[in-house]
């Protein structure tokens, strides 16, 4: 079951992106009214069915070539997250998002905004090692939706996110205290049955 979400979720995502950019929701600018997409959206347009296909390394360039074309729009780089992160290039992805951020934050494009604190932080949830760093990114984006509650991400959810971290971080904290008395005991024992007995 998790398997068919984690399949299902980025191809959900990229298709409200998608009717996102074909509503104009985000887009700072618009297509020529000519009835031609602009190199952009037609790079974003193609990312999106390469995508929906699958085809995970063609949506990956299409959306460096975007960026390429227009540096400064966040959705370009939102939707390389996801990417990276359908791919397990975890890492790439979590750059991706933080860039995707920060031009949101830039051009004021609160939505991609909250989604890319939700993709920082869920990504980095799936890193074992970051857990300490998935937490602060919750906690960021618990933040940002505080003063922003029309974003289009559910506080309680990056709310419940903090708490099952930190049920994990407890767990792992006891974990180690107890296999360090359990290797002090069995030292202690292993010490006393080496000296011989009269």
């Amino acid at each position: 079951m998790r398997r068919t979400i984690d399949v299902l979720l980025p191809s959900l995502a990229i298709a409200s992106t998608a009717w996102m950019l074909a509503a104009g929701h985000g887009a700072r600018a618009q297509a020529p009214s000519r009835g031609r997409a602009s190199p952009y959206a037609e790079r974003i347009g193609q990312a999106i069915a390469a995508s929906l296909a699958r085809d995970w390394t063609r949506a990956a360039q299409l959306l460096r070539e975007a960026v390429e074309l227009e540096p400064s729009r966040p959705d370009a780089y939102g939707l390389l997250g996801a990417v990276h992160r359908q791919r397990d290039a975890l890492q790439d992805a979590v750059e991706s998002f933080r860039t995707c951020a920060r031009m949101a934050r830039q051009t004021t494009v609160e939505s991609w905004e909250a989604r890319c604190l939700h993709g920082i932080a869920s990504t980095l949830e799936r890193i074992p090692e970051r857990l300490e760093e998935a937490r602060a990114a919750w906690n960021e984006l618990v933040r940002f939706l505080d003063v922003r509650p029309e974003a289009l991400v559910a506080a309680p959810h990056a709310r419940a996110r903090v708490s099952a971290i930190d049920t994990v971080l407890e767990q792992e904290r006891v974990y180690v205290e107890v296999r360090q008395r359990i290797a002090e005991r069995a030292r202690a024992a292993g010490a006393t049955s080496s000296v011989p007995a009269r």
